[in-house]
């Protein structure tokens, strides 16, 4: 019998880390979605009352938003190969570090279209937190 999945405490769903010389670490929220919302300020999504309070909140250890805008066919989001793992679209990630929190609902954030992981890979979330 499979245990009952426990619900997500801590709103991390990865830690990444950035070596030597300055040994840096991030935790991530990552969320994903086939039908993004494009506004002139960027890309917005929506987020749930818990979610959003866990990225407000003051941590020893950054908590970072990332978003996976994926194609609306599910069968093109990922490809993997013995070679390589393509995820299709883009990904995008904003920090709520210091926002107020919210007594219920949702909240509705901005991610500026100059967030977006790019070539250029994590180094941009890692100069956000340093």
């Amino acid at each position: 019998m499979q245990p009952e999945p426990h619900p997500d405490m801590d709103s991390i769903d990865a830690t990444i880390r950035r070596g030597p010389p300055n040994r840096r670490v991030i935790d991530i929220q990552l969320k994903a979605t086939a039908s993004p919302v494009h506004k002139k300020d960027g890309l917005h999504f929506r987020l749930k009352q818990k979610n959003y309070n866990d990225l407000v909140g003051s941590r020893s250890v950054p908590l970072l938003l990332v978003v996976l805008e994926l194609p609306a066919n599910e069968a093109e989001w990922l490809e993997c190969t013995l070679e390589r793992l393509i995820i299709r679209k883009c990904g995008w990630w904003h920090s709520l570090a210091g926002q107020e929190s919210i007594e219920a609902g949702s909240r509705t954030i901005v991610i500026p279209y100059s967030q977006r992981i790019s070539g250029s890979g994590l180094a941009p979330l890692f100069a956000q937190v340093e």
